[in-house]
């Protein structure tokens, strides 16, 4: 793992620790903004974790993106209570619906309580089993696709953002993120 990555508080993100080692966000326009796109750019593999806790049941709470143009861009996000990994790469789009309430998830997964959420991203696994996702320490075992995702992610040109979809459109938390870490395995 690169420890020289940092980021920047954008507006009206503030630090809630130490009892929740968390940053809060109102909904409105704060975010995170990394430097650790160079940590995901063209690899072929990574691990993400985060703690939520998202107060509104909402379309605007993305956790975290990465994003170039509409042809390239990867985010998780709380949709209508339901959690969602959509990807696209190369102007082809794709998305792991991973809150339907398939297997043993729920759909109400993070509002108004605290939640884990891991990704695995592995390109050298065949298809479907290159994005693997966790709950709570719960696997998602019945996610669907629409697209095999890709064996690697593109070059990254923008930065990772806490919080937020891309500087713009921000489509921002209303809750708090806690601790992020990422892994190049």
């Amino acid at each position: 793992v690169d420890l020289s990555q940092s980021g920047s508080i954008v507006t009206d993100g503030t630090w809630e620790g130490p009892t929740t080692a968390s940053f809060a966000f109102d909904g409105t326009d704060g975010y995170i903004n990394t430097n650790a796109q160079s940590l995901l750019s063209g690899v072929s593999k990574f691990s993400f974790s985060v703690w939520v806790n998202i107060n509104e049941n909402n379309n605007n709470n993305i956790v975290w993106s990465i994003f170039n143009d509409s042809s390239n861009r990867w985010f998780f996000q709380l949709w209508n209570g339901k959690l969602y990994f959509r990807y696209v790469t190369g102007g082809s789009g794709g998305y792991y619906d991973i809150g339907q309430g398939n297997g043993n998830w729920t759909s109400t997964a993070v509002v108004n309580e605290w939640g884990n959420i891991v990704m695995v991203f592995n390109g050298a696994e065949s298809g479907n089993d290159r994005i693997k996702v966790w709950f709570n320490g719960v696997a998602n075992t019945s996610g669907t696709y629409n697209s095999t995702p890709p064996s690697t992610l593109p070059t990254w040109s923008n930065n990772l953002l806490i919080a937020a979809y891309n500087t713009s459109d921000l489509y921002p938390v209303n809750g708090n993120i806690g601790p992020v870490h990422i892994y190049n395995r």
